[in-house]
């Protein structure tokens, strides 16, 4: 077989760096599970309390597909929902009584439940930005002006928050506060960073009187330069944790953290002490994954004692990242 045919084969994909959604085939982490316990966990309002989530794992070892899973899956909105239910009406009623009942139904049930807004904010996409972090206070606002029923609050609160956010993001220095955390800043500034947490919550307060929930899924992070690390993940800490109704996900690479702060400090070694710091919560990629299942999903080698023969090789070898297999 050619180059070109096994290109134009099927089951190849030549977007080989892109995220791909998490089915049995291609879950090859086997992080399907850790998908379920936390989409569950925000369904059940347990992770609701820890503002700041972590995301640990190296590079190429499948952040970005768990992100992309849980987006899809808390996206699916009540009324999806009750438009499958009641799909086989129409070939029982009328469109009007159809209808009809589903107006009723509407009325008369009560959901207990949030409706989940997923958010994605790729960071280094913004890696040219002035400042990444008011990029992502941006980009929460536009999307939130999206949806029909939220969308008037949030224009009417808009430019209030974006002014204090210029003010206070922007100015940002990583020297304040390594471990402590502080921002130190003047009676005006103070001023603006009240405004810009003051916004926050009322950004809140709309959500939950639309019984919604916001979560802000951060990745791409690793990609940006060092001091454009540290300076987000202080803001994060700092400025992001006001408002119930939103959380935030963050993939990280500690060792890429390790890296800023061995740079900017010269003390890689407290990258934990670090970390625990800015995230309430955190999980973890797994280390090791099914190389023989992942070569099996390209149909060239989905010979099994090819495919057993190759993921042995490629272990020995010490090439196991997934993002490198996958462009091989």
């Amino acid at each position: 077989m050619s180059i070109n045919e096994l290109i134009n084969t099927k089951n190849y994909s030549i977007k080989t760096d892109e995220p791909i959604p998490l089915t049995e085939k291609t879950d090859f982490f086997e992080t399907r599970k850790k998908i379920e316990v936390i989409k569950e966990s925000f369904q059940s309002n347990i992770l609701k309390d820890y503002k700041i989530i972590a995301l640990y794992g190296n590079w190429g070892s499948g952040k970005s597909s768990i992100i992309k899973t849980l987006m899809a899956e808390l996206s699916e909105n009540y009324t999806e929902e009750i438009i499958n239910n009641y799909g086989n009406l129409i070939e029982l009623y009328s469109i009007t009584k159809m209808l009809k009942m589903l107006k009723m139904h509407l009325k008369n049930t009560k959901v207990k439940k949030e409706s989940f807004i997923a958010i994605k904010f790729d960071a280094w996409d913004y890696e040219n930005e002035e400042n990444v972090a008011y990029a992502l206070l941006n980009k929460i606002i536009e999307e939130l002006e999206k949806y029909a029923d939220i969308k008037f609050g949030i224009k009417a609160i808009k430019n209030e928050i974006l002014k204090s956010g210029a003010v206070v993001l922007k100015s940002v220095n990583v020297n304040t506060g390594f471990f402590n955390l502080n921002f130190e800043c003047g009676s005006e500034r103070y001023k603006e960073v009240e405004n810009l947490k003051n916004g926050l919550n009322k950004i809140s307060e709309i959500l939950s009187k639309n019984n919604k929930r916001l979560i802000v899924f951060i990745d791409e992070l690793d990609r940006c330069e060092r001091e454009n690390i540290l300076k987000f993940l202080a803001s994060l800490k700092l400025f992001f944790t006001s408002g119930d109704n939103i959380n935030y996900i963050c993939a990280v690479d500690k060792e890429a953290v390790k890296e800023a702060l061995k740079h900017k400090y010269n003390d890689g070694e407290k990258a934990e002490e670090y970390l625990e710091k800015i995230f309430n919560f955190s999980f973890n990629m797994p280390k090791t994954f099914n190389v023989k299942k992942f070569i099996m999903q390209y149909r060239f080698f989905n010979n099994d004692k090819i495919a057993e023969r190759l993921a042995k090789f490629f272990e020995t070898i010490n090439f196991t990242n997934p993002r490198h297999l996958r462009k091989f």
